[in-house]
């Protein structure tokens, strides 16, 4: 407990209580920022308490306590492959960035903006599924799939016809991030996980994506291709429509959009962008 003192006039005070730290408007902006990946560059004068929250580890995979359900993340996206600043003047789709203005989220599915055109709304889902989707396929030139290595190897329980299935693709869901390796039969370890399960339940999705390639080989009565391998593990990996996004989230996700080859349908043909012109916005209004 503090002392009482004597002050120089001759009155008794507590020793004063050193106030905790409350960062400004400024600061909480630039932690947003660095935890969604858009870290701002240091500013010389900032805080100790501002520099080590920049050094807080994240979670690791499998430290979810036993038996309560793993904490879902906002927007589990992938490193962009692009670190530098974005220029948009080499994207084939940099309309999509002119004078973008996020608006907000509908219904935890929908993105709402604002650009040069008009006013655009955009499915999450779906929107990250072809960024997924394409960053497989860059996979294919070489670039690797980021992954996260689990704390402690999780069995991968299936039945038969899954095990088989598996056993066929197991090199190409290795190059897709996930790390497995046979323990008996019908049964895998899985050691890693692409970087999008981070807060997720690995083992599910995993389950998820193996039962839908079943499902199709079995429908098709062929053997699947590469990219319907692709597809399904990118709509797994996808955020889900009714997840919140932050607004550096959602920025992140329209420019890793604006980057892909086609941001208009995600690879199952679905639309991904809705844009109501600004002249048809006057029309409506009689305006024009």
């Amino acid at each position: 407990q503090p002392q009482p003192h004597a002050s120089a006039a001759g009155e008794v005070s507590a020793t004063a209580t050193p106030s905790a730290y409350v960062p400004d408007v400024q600061t909480v902006h630039r932690l947003l920022l660095q935890r969604a990946g858009l870290t701002p560059p240091v500013q010389e004068d900032a805080s100790p308490a501002e520099l080590l929250e920049g050094e807080m580890p994240t979670e690791p995979l499998g430290s979810t306590p036993p038996g309560e359900p793993a904490a879902q993340t906002a927007i589990p996206l992938f490193p962009s492959a692009e670190t530098e600043p974005l220029e948009t003047a080499h994207l084939p789709f940099a309309h999509l960035l002119d004078e973008l203005q996020i608006l907000g989220q509908v219904q935890n599915t929908f993105i709402v903006a604002s650009t040069r055109e008009g006013l655009v709304i955009i499915d999450q889902h779906v929107a990250h599924e072809r960024v997924l989707y394409e960053q497989f396929c860059r996979e294919r030139g070489g670039t690797p799939v980021p992954r996260q290595t689990l704390l402690s190897p999780e069995p991968l329980i299936l039945d038969r016809r899954s095990a088989l299935l598996l056993q066929e693709r197991l090199d190409e869901l290795h190059r897709l991030g996930f790390e497995l390796e046979p323990f008996g039969q019908d049964t895998y370890l899985v050691r890693s996980v692409p970087v999008a399960l981070v807060g997720c339940d690995p083992i599910g999705v995993l389950k998820d994506i193996i039962d839908e390639l079943v499902e199709l080989s079995v429908s098709r009565r062929v053997p699947l291709a590469r990219e319907q391998i692709w597809i399904t593990t990118a709509c797994k990996l996808a955020v889900k429509a009714g997840d919140p996004l932050s607004l550096p989230e959602m920025q992140r996700l329209i420019e890793d959009l604006a980057r892909t080859q086609n941001p208009y349908l995600c690879p199952h043909g679905r639309p991904i962008t809705l844009t109501l012109r600004w002249n048809e916005l006057e029309r409506r209004f009689k305006r024009s």
